[in-house]
């Protein structure tokens, strides 16, 4: 499929059928054949670090997200969001 929305849909069904390794690829895929916006990418890939129990790792890369893309307003209310949350369970 050449189509971002195909490729999202299929990264969301994987995810909900709990086979993240299938989500990832869909995300690989649609990298590569489809070119999703980055912000689809980081937040999809952040999905996954967290559900693997990565939390500090989905963290991160939404802060170099954040970074990069300052510009993004739904990057960076996400990575202020989970950096506020994160904040709060560490005291």
């Amino acid at each position: 499929p050449q189509a971002t929305a195909t490729w999202l849909w299929l990264f969301e069904a994987a995810f909900v059928d709990g086979d993240l390794g299938a989500a990832l690829r869909a995300i690989r895929s649609a990298r590569h054949l489809a070119a999703p916006t980055p912000r689809e990418q980081v937040l999809a890939r952040a999905r996954v670090l967290e559900a693997r129990g990565r939390l500090a790792a989905a963290a991160a890369l939404l802060e170099r997200a954040r970074s990069r893309w300052p510009a993004d307003g739904c990057l960076v209310e996400v990575a202020a969001r989970l950096a506020a949350n994160g904040s709060a369970h560490g005291s």
